[in-house]
């Protein structure tokens, strides 16, 4: 998986990080793998799986359809066969939020 290491724009904020290796289906296609180990919501897998399609779609050209993500505590995939513009819609807020509260902080520092 080349390019692995570039972070990726995502609004106003970097993404980095990305699926932690690649396989190949019974079907010949390539899958982008994550192996999550940690207990989230499923609203915290759904905004996590979302900004991984990001970067998979700029790093790797890849779509949601080639992210297989692995839930190691179960054993099993976690569905995720397409992008959601309403949870890019709400990351980008968050995103942009996180980015406005840092340079508030950043202010009230020089003060």
């Amino acid at each position: 998986m080349k390019g692995y290491t570039q972070p990726v724009d995502f609004g106003e904020v970097q993404l980095i990080g990305g699926p932690h290796f690649s396989v190949t289906d019974a079907g010949g296609q390539e899958k982008l793998v994550y192996l999550h180990p940690s207990k989230w919501t499923d609203d915290e897998v759904i905004a996590f799986c979302e900004l991984l399609t990001v970067v998979c779609e700029n790093r790797f050209k890849a779509d949601a359809r080639d992210i297989w993500f692995l839930d190691l505590r179960t054993g099993e995939r976690v569905p995720w066969t397409s992008s959601k513009k309403l949870v890019r819609r709400k990351c980008e807020r968050a995103a942009e939020f996180l980015v406005g509260l840092q340079a508030a902080n950043l202010a009230e520092d020089e003060n």
